[in-house]
C-alpha cells in the first residue's frame, strides 16, 4: 500500500497532525508512505524523525515562493499511483484540494468547503468538521474515516537521544519555566502578548520564585524581543535563540512549566506533555489552544473573542483582548496553576 499525506504547513499544524499519522501508522505499519513537507522544513532533523526516516519526503514549494512552484510539487507525484491521500487539516483550502485531487490517488480523504463549484467537481468524502473542534481531533476524523480508532496520547513528540543536543544543565532545585514571547511576527503579529507585559510578568515571577526562565526565539526580530524582555533580570533568564528544532523540544521537554502565546512552540510544550498555560487574544482556544485537561489557557473572554478566523485581528483598532490582559491578572493565574499542578 501506498500512503500519501500532505503535511506542507507550519511547525505548528505539523505537531498537532502527528497523533493522527502514529494512529494510521499502526494500522498500516507495512505501507510505504510519502510526506509532503513545506520547503521550510524539508531538510530539518527534527521533522523527519516524526514521521520516520523511512519515508520518503517531498519538498512542497510554499506559494510564496511561486502558486506554478507549488502547484507543480503535487503534478509531478501521479505517477506513483497513491492508494490512499490526505491532507492535514490546516491544508484544507480550495487550492490545496485541487492539488490533492491532481494527484489521483484511489481513496482521497478531503473536507467539503465553502465552495458549492469545488464540492460538485471532486466530491470530497469527509463533511466540514464543526466551528470549535480542536484542529488535534479533526485530523483524528480523517483517519477515523478509515475506521482506525485510538485515544490521543498525552505526549507524542519523539526526542532524539543525542545527548550533544542538551545543551543546559538543569538544576532541580528550582522552578524552571520556558517561554515564548513571540510567533509567527510575519504571519500575525496580532495574536502576540504586548512585550512590555511580558517584561513586567517576569519580573513579577523571579520576585515570586526562586526560578530561572528559559526564553525562547527564532530570528532577527524575536532576538531583539528577548533582548528588551530580559533586558535588567539577564542573570535569572536564559536566552534560547536559533536552535534547531531538536535542540528546542529538549530544551522545552525539561521545563517545569511553559508559558507562551498561541504559537508552535506552545503546542510542541503540549505535545512534550510539559504543563502548560497559553495566553488567548483573538484564536479560538477550543480549535488551536492547549488540548487536554493538563494545559490550561488564560483570556478574557470578550464578546468580541476570537475573532482571528474571520480575519479582523489584523484590522482590530483596541485589541483589547490582549491589552487589557495585565500582567497582574496572567501572574495570579500561574500562581493558581502552579499551586495545582507543579
Amino acid at each position: 500500500m501506498k500512503i500519501f499525506v500532505n503535511c506542507a504547513t507550519g511547525l505548528g499544524n505539523i505537531i498537532l497532525f502527528l497523533p493522527a499519522y502514529r494512529a494510521l501508522r499502526k494500522k498500516y505499519p507495512n505501507a510505504k508512505y510519502t510526506i509532503a513537507i513545506d520547503s521550510r522544513f524539508y531538510d530539518d532533523s527534527f521533522i523527519r524523525l516524526q514521521f520516520g526516516e523511512e519515508c520518503n519526503f517531498v519538498k512542497i514549494y510554499s506559494k510564496e515562493e511561486g502558486y506554478l512552484k507549488f502547484l507543480f510539487s503535487f503534478i509531478k507525484l501521479f505517477k506513483f499511483h497513491y492508494d490512499i491521500s490526505f491532507a492535514a487539516y490546516a491544508g484544507n483550502s480550495i487550492f490545496n484540494g485541487i492539488c490533492l485531487f491532481l494527484i489521483r490517488s484511489k481513496k482521497t480523504l478531503y473536507f467539503k468547503t465553502s465552495s458549492k463549484l469545488f464540492n460538485k467537481i471532486f466530491n470530497p468524502t469527509l463533511n466540514f468538521p464543526p466551528k470549535d473542534k480542536h484542529y488535534i481531533e479533526i485530523n483524528y476524523s480523517i483517519v477515523n474515516s478509515l475506521g482506525i480508532e485510538g485515544r490521543i496520547p498525552q505526549r507524542w513528540i519523539i526526542l532524539e537521544s543525542d545527548k550533544e543536543t542538551k545543551t543546559l544543565e538543569f538544576n532541580k532545585d528550582m522552578l524552571w519555566i520556558g517561554v515564548h514571547p513571540g510567533g509567527n511576527i510575519d504571519f500575525n503579529s496580532a495574536r502576540q502578548w504586548p512585550k512590555e507585559y511580558y517584561k513586567k510578568l517576569m519580573r513579577y515571577i523571579l520576585q515570586q520564585y526562586n526560578a530561572k526562565i528559559v526564553i525562547f526565539g527564532r530570528g532577527a526580530k524575536e532576538n531583539k524581543l528577548l533582548d528588551f524582555i530580559i533586558s535588567g533580570n539577564e542573570k535569572n533568564c536564559i536566552k534560547v535563540i536559533n536552535r534547531s528544532l531538536s535542540q528546542v523540544s529538549i530544551l522545552v521537554s525539561e521545563c517545569d512549566i511553559f508559558i507562551g502565546n498561541d504559537s508552535s512552540l506552545m503546542n510542541m510544550s503540549v505535545a512534550l506533555n510539559v504543563p502548560t498555560l497559553c495566553i488567548i487574544g483573538p484564536t479560538n482556544p477550543k480549535k488551536t489552544g492547549p488540548y487536554g485537561n493538563k494545559h490550561k489557557h488564560i483570556s478574557l473572554n470578550l464578546n468580541c473573542q476570537p475573532c482571528f478566523d474571520s480575519g479582523y485581528s489584523e484590522e482590530c483598532p483596541h485589541r483589547n483582548c490582549l491589552a487589557k490582559l495585565s500582567p497582574e491578572i496572567v501572574l495570579s493565574e500561574i500562581i493558581k496553576y502552579i499551586e495545582n499542578e507543579i
